[in-house]
């Protein structure tokens, strides 16, 4: 199994960080930093939305499934997007490999 870990500060100047841990497909995401979702069980719904995608998935790929589970979920992100979290878990993704 491969891991990886990355952290950037997202417009705004929220921090995130993603720990993702795959083989041919993600079976683990973790997101954490200072921002906020609503409802906050919410984030489980978030990282499970990342789990079966491929670890080559592209940050539009990776953004609609996060938009997909939030929209599903009604979740409102404050200081982070769907896109935040993509790039941030590209770039988890890329340090494992």
């Amino acid at each position: 199994m491969a891991q990886g870990f990355a952290e950037e500060k997202v417009p705004g100047g929220k921090l995130l960080r993603a720990r993702v841990e795959f083989y041919s497909t993600i079976v683990h995401a973790q997101l954490t930093g200072d921002f906020f979702l609503y409802p906050e069980e919410a984030l489980l719904a978030v990282e499970s939305s990342l789990k079966g995608l491929s670890p080559k998935a592209t940050g539009q790929e990776i953004a609609s499934a996060v938009s997909a589970a939030a929209e599903k979920h009604k979740v409102k992100m404050v200081g982070i997007t769907p896109e935040s979290i993509a790039s941030v878990v590209r770039k988890a993704l890329e340090a494992a490999e």
